[in-house]
């Protein structure tokens, strides 16, 4: 069972951050929001909660794991553009990769204190019978 959860850890959450990436961006146009700031950010919180209860142990090394490479990626990957209509419309900023770092810190923070205040061994315990 761990070898299988062990498996699906990496394609669940790719499967999650491109499937939170397309509804998040309709929310945001939906409602008007810059989809830079606000696709990132639930991406972020997405993939590290799916990354944390899909992996069969030490989830907070998984987790951190999957932070490390999300921050990493959204620094150096992520160009994001200030949007029309404003003073600065079309220049480059790293607001997006900075609120997508800080969500993913967030997240990161909860789900550690989570661990440790309810004790948990930090793994899915395996199946008796």
């Amino acid at each position: 069972m761990s070898i299988a959860r062990f498996i699906l850890t990496p394609i669940a959450v790719l499967t999650v951050f491109f499937i939170t990436a397309l509804f998040s961006y309709d929310i945001a146009r939906t409602f008007k929001i810059w989809p830079d700031v606000f696709v990132g950010p639930v991406c972020a919180a997405s993939v590290l909660l799916v990354g944390f209860v899909v992996a069969p142990r030490r989830k907070i090394a998984t987790a951190s794991l999957i932070f490390l490479v999300g921050s990493y990626t959204a620094w150096f990957q992520i160009r994001g553009y200030f949007p029309e209509g404003g003073p600065k419309a079309y220049e480059l900023t790293k607001i997006p990769a900075i609120a997508s770092i800080s969500t993913g810190l967030l997240v990161l923070g909860f789900l550690i204190l989570y661990t440790r205040s309810n004790h948990l061994p930090n793994r899915t315990p395996e199946p008796t019978a």
